[in-house]
C-alpha cells in the first residue's frame, strides 16, 4: 500500500508542524486527495506534511528529515510547490528510486522532470483555459454586459506519464 508524504508550500490543513500562506488551491487538491484515497484506496496512508521553504538547503534538510522519520514511505505527492526543485531534492535523497512522485500541473523544468522518470505522474486540468476563460467571461460582462451562460465551469483533468507527454 502506498505510504504517502506531502510537500507542499502551504500546510494549514494537513496538521504539520510549520503553516505558511492560506491556499485555497492547495486545501482543494489534498481534500480531493484524501476523499479518493478514502473511496478507492483505503489501505493508502498519509504519513506526514512537509512544508517547502524558499531555501534549497531548508528543504534539503526537510527531505532528509522525512525520509528518515518515515523510510517506508514510497509516494511524495507535491502539491504548490514555487517551483519543482523539490522534486530533483527527494530524487537525489533516493538514489534507489523506490519513492514515486506525483505533481500537478506541467510547466517547462516539470516536462524534463517527467521524461528522465523523476516525476512519475503530473496530473493537469487546462491551465491555459483557467487562465483565459475568467478574462473572457469578465469582458464580455463589462464590454457587452453578458453574464456566463452558466455559473460553474469545468476544466477537463489529464495525467501526464513520460509515455503520453505531449
Amino acid at each position: 500500500a502506498a505510504r504517502v508524504g506531502i510537500f507542499s508550500q502551504a500546510l494549514y490543513a494537513c496538521g504539520a508542524r510549520r503553516s505558511t500562506e492560506n491556499l485555497d488551491s492547495y486545501a482543494s487538491r489534498l481534500a480531493g486527495f484524501r476523499a479518493e484515497m478514502q473511496q478507492r484506496y483505503p489501505a493508502m496512508q498519509i504519513l506526514d506534511c512537509y512544508n517547502i521553504d524558499r531555501d534549497r538547503a531548508v528543504n534539503a534538510q526537510t527531505v532528509q528529515q522525512a525520509l528518515r522519520a518515515h523510510p517506508d514511505m514510497n509516494l511524495v505527492y507535491v502539491v504548490n510547490p514555487a517551483d519543482y526543485e523539490i522534486c530533483t531534492l527527494l530524487r537525489a535523497a533516493d538514489p534507489g528510486r523506490r519513492l514515486r512522485i506525483i505533481t500537478n500541473d506541467l510547466c517547462g523544468s516539470q516536462i524534463r522532470m517527467v521524461e528522465d522518470g523523476t516525476i512519475a505522474a503530473t496530473i493537469c486540468q487546462e491551465p491555459e483555459k483557467q487562465g483565459a476563460l475568467p478574462l473572457t467571461l469578465l469582458y464580455r460582462y463589462l464590454a457587452y454586459g453578458r453574464l456566463p451562460v452558466q455559473e460553474d465551469c469545468y476544466t477537463k483533468l489529464s495525467i501526464h506519464i513520460a509515455q503520453n507527454l505531449l
